[in-house]
């Protein structure tokens, strides 16, 4: 059914259980399995309390490209089907989801209040903006 599956992770240990999950799926429908971490902006620049940082967007994306592969590694996910980006991360994932033609977006969620925030506002924006199927994981807290 499915053919190429995209999970998008946050670095926290919640990770591990949708990309259990995820890679169940791939496994099930022989599906290739692709992984992205989004950073949203801005994340360098002037900081009101700090001043202007001296940390530039390479030395950040190699910094978390190394804490997303500690990640992956442990679920045997390449090193090519890992995207780790630096923008807003819905417009950003629904973008590599087009980009690499996924047909399920796996997203995990743990929103806590409310009805507007029962999905969490990340995955309530990605939601809104991809055109794949998705698969919203709760993650209990």
């Amino acid at each position: 059914m499915y053919k190429h599956i995209l999970v998008a992770i946050d670095l926290s240990e919640e990770a591990h259980g949708l990309l259990e999950k995820a890679a169940a799926m791939a496994k099930q429908y022989g599906a290739t399995l692709d992984v992205v971490h989004v950073m949203d902006w801005p994340l360098t620049g002037f900081d009101p309390v700090v001043g202007y940082s001296s940390i530039n967007d390479d030395t950040l994306l190699e910094e978390m490209a190394k804490a997303v592969q500690k990640v992956v590694a442990k679920h045997g996910i390449a090193d090519a089907n890992t995207h780790t980006l630096l923008g807003q991360p819905s417009s950003t994932v629904a973008n590599l989801a087009e980009q690499l033609q996924a047909d399920l977006l796996v997203v995990g969620s743990h929103g806590k209040r409310g009805w507007r925030a029962l999905l969490g506002s990340t995955a309530t924006a990605i939601l809104q903006v991809v055109q794949c199927d998705c698969l919203v994981v709760r993650i209990k807290a």
